[in-house]
């Protein structure tokens, strides 16, 4: 009679909600390694500062419960760095981020922040987007690389996201400056190729002297169903092992003084696409389930 009444509930969350999909990704540069349970089963084990998901984590779409613990201390011992709950929209896909930092306040405190990811492509064009979670560091503008007058986002304060830009898929170099001096370049993006029917985000995480960047490609698969046909079991959360994103080197030189505001730039005007990449390549993308113990544990 239990088993059943649990395959009904599952059966219910599911049918009636829908499925979310999310990556999660460790962007608080001061908070040692974590582990992090949604609804009260462990989703991933001992995930360090720089540190995502390449596969996208399959929820019932609602209000889903997120617990950070330090790693190591498992669920109900003392209290976890962050107990939030998430609100997850049918079919839709998420990036969600711990950012800010553990010693923060106010806008720096430590928390939760979720970014939908796109699910719209076309063949010769790519979709690019920047999110700034860095907790110290200012606005910044984002340009063309060497170019700071090709400005292509004018302003995007931590933690922020910027609407993806559709461009020709090529290889393009940026840099992110300080609004208040977009004649200094405090992070410089290397040239990268960027391939047709694809997504990316350009994360930048870490303190003001130790700029970072994290590429990740915003993989979408086909959405899937939830298990009707099976009921989770109580035996152990499986957990999925995060992968580390590529990055790109630090800057060697320290960040600079920021000297007084200046007025931002105008927009430059249209120039000259580069080349199209003509075959891109297909975009990967999985999908991966968690043990829902938690969720169902005292039917």
């Amino acid at each position: 009679m239990k088993c059943l009444v649990t395959l009904l509930l599952f059966c219910f969350v599911s049918s009636c909600f829908g499925d979310a999909y999310v990556r999660i990704l460790h962007a608080s540069p001061d908070t040692p390694p974590v582990d992090i349970y949604i609804d009260g089963a462990r989703a991933l084990n001992n995930v360090p500062f720089k540190t995502f998901t390449n596969d996208y984590v399959r929820l019932p779409a609602g209000t889903r419960n997120v617990q950070v613990w330090p790693s190591g201390n498992g669920s109900g011992q003392g209290t976890p760095a962050l107990n939030v709950n998430l609100t997850l929209t049918d079919n839709t896909f998420y990036l969600a981020a711990a950012v800010g930092l553990l010693s923060g306040t106010g806008n720096q405190a430590l928390r939760i922040q979720a970014y939908v990811d796109t699910v719209t492509t076309t063949a010769s064009n790519t979709r690019i987007r920047a999110i700034h979670l860095s907790p110290d560091a200012p606005e910044v503008i984002l340009t063309l690389g060497g170019d700071a007058s090709s400005v292509l986002v004018d302003g995007v304060s931590f933690p922020s996201a910027t609407s993806y830009l559709n461009v020709p898929a090529g290889n393009y170099a940026f840099d992110v400056r300080p609004k208040a001096a977009p004649g200094t370049v405090a992070l410089a993006i290397p040239s990268l190729a960027y391939a047709g029917n694809t997504a990316y985000s350009a994360i930048v995480v870490g303190r003001l002297g130790s700029l970072e960047v994290l590429r990740t490609v915003d993989a979408v698969v086909p959405p899937t169903p939830a298990p009707t046909t099976a009921a989770p079991t109580t035996a152990a959360p499986t957990t999925a092992a995060p992968t580390t994103a590529p990055t790109t080197p630090v800057p060697t030189t320290a960040a600079p003084t920021l000297p007084p505001a200046t007025a931002a730039p105008t927009l430059p005007p249209t120039t000259a696409a580069p080349p199209v990449v003509t075959n891109p390549p297909s975009r990967g993308g999985n999908v991966i389930n968690i043990n829902f113990a938690g969720l169902l544990r005292g039917l």
